[in-house]
């Protein structure tokens, strides 16, 4: 059951919280160089509860909830030594790889983040796990490429297109090609969204861009390239 909840917090956390670094106006580099000492002055792990989580027995719950307690408080280095722990001592566990990766992420270390994913997805035993790392692994990516504003709104766009609604996906996605303007994956669904609802020269706009940076093989220069021919028709 903790396993189940944590997943859904895991999930919870990347889509609906704020950076805790965007809270507080803090450069996920200054803690890498620890330029940050008081995120490392947080009282200091008991030496009874490090004797007890360190016991071979202690269950993969425990040991996450337990790096959990120490993210919440602030003490990040705590926090990543028990998530570490976590994936010793469960290699093969999904949740423990995607805890790590997840810690990482909320701590602006995307590329190991994207390591952890990788790892997390190599020992996935379900589609729904592996697919979910995949989606992280590639949402982390594009955030390192463009920035987070662009990439949220990017995929509110696509979940809207998904969904279709056309008009709620064009609005998003010209909110991320406003925080990043020649981005063309948000450009190639802004077109297919305008194509989609009739907005024919805003659709013709943005494919004749896509055709015009991609490579003639890449897919979505194909599917620009096929709704472009229907338009001109």
């Amino acid at each position: 059951m903790f396993k189940l909840k944590f997943l859904l917090s895991l999930i919870l956390l990347l889509f609906f919280q704020a950076n805790v670094f965007a809270q507080s106006q803090l450069n996920a580099n200054d803690l890498v160089t620890g330029a940050l000492p008081k995120f490392f002055t947080a009282p200091a792990i008991d030496e009874s509860e490090m004797d007890y989580y360190l016991t071979e027995g202690v269950s993969l719950d425990r040991i996450l909830q337990f790096a959990w307690s120490k993210a919440e408080t602030g003490y990040y280095k705590g926090a990543e030594f028990f998530y570490s722990l976590a994936t010793q001592r469960f290699p093969n566990d999904f949740t423990a790889q995607a805890a790590l990766a997840t810690f990482y992420y909320q701590i602006g270390k995307a590329p190991e983040s994207i390591t952890q994913f990788q790892v997390a997805r190599n020992v996935a035993v379900s589609d729904v796990d592996r697919n979910g790392a995949n989606y992280f692994i590639q949402r982390i990516a594009r955030e390192s490429r463009v920035g987070k504003e662009a990439v949220d709104a990017y995929y509110l766009g696509v979940n809207a297109f998904a969904a279709g609604d056309y008009v709620s996906a064009a609005g998003w996605l010209e909110q991320s090609l406003a925080a990043t303007p020649d981005w063309i994956e948000a450009q190639y669904w802004l077109g297919r969204s305008y194509y989609e609802y009739g907005q024919n020269f805003e659709a013709i706009l943005n494919l004749e861009a896509v055709v015009a940076v991609l490579p003639a093989t890449d897919e979505r220069s194909l599917g620009a390239a096929w709704l472009l021919k229907s338009l001109k028709q």
